[in-house]
């Protein structure tokens, strides 16, 4: 299981994944052409929700479609689609600033073992200091590592996004043992 939080519309992510894993994909984007979206989602073998990350209860406006979108928390979309008490292998999250607040509300849940994500992929846009060192502190304190990290020259002026790849230490523990031990049978 896969979720993938702003596409953009790109649905590179959700092909390589389908294609390469088999995995069941999930995008969220509240924003922009949400029918296009939707199409190239499907096509590339996921399931698109016009929902964002945020606060649950919480609307955002989309200019291009005219509607409001739901926000919700990622604990609130695993209740929505029936995937609670499921373990989530990737998550993948490109939202322009959401990733704060979602990772806000996150952390708890993944503590208390209510969710479970093996691999978290996320662009942080570094602007507060507090922020950042919220996010790091709960994503120690929830059992995660990092295990690569890029300056995303491409936006945010060069220097503003550093992308971060962070595994669970139940998950890493269990690459190592299945790629580096030997299974006495």
């Amino acid at each position: 299981l896969a979720y993938s939080v702003g596409s953009n519309g790109d649905p590179s992510f959700e092909a390589d994944v389908v294609e390469r894993f088999g995995c069941e994909v999930h995008t969220f984007d509240p924003t922009g052409d949400s029918a296009m979206f939707a199409d190239v989602v499907t096509k590339a073998g996921g399931h698109f929700h016009p929902w964002g990350v945020g606060t649950t209860g919480t609307k955002i406006h989309n200019d291009v479609t005219g509607h409001d979108n739901e926000l919700l928390s990622l604990y609130d979309i695993t209740k929505r689609l029936g995937h609670a008490g499921r373990h989530v292998d990737i998550l993948k999250i490109d939202c322009e600033g959401c990733e704060w607040d979602a990772f806000a509300a996150l952390w708890p849940h993944i503590a208390d073992g209510s969710v479970s994500i093996g691999q978290i992929q996320v662009e942080l846009h570094l602007h507060d200091f507090d922020k950042i060192r919220t996010f790091f502190t709960g994503a120690e304190e929830a059992g995660y590592m990092i295990f690569h990290k890029e300056r995303n020259q491409w936006g945010c002026d060069g220097f503003n996004c550093v992308e971060y790849a962070l595994i669970h230490l139940s998950a890493a523990h269990r690459l190592f043992q299945a790629t580096h031990c030997q299974v006495n049978k």
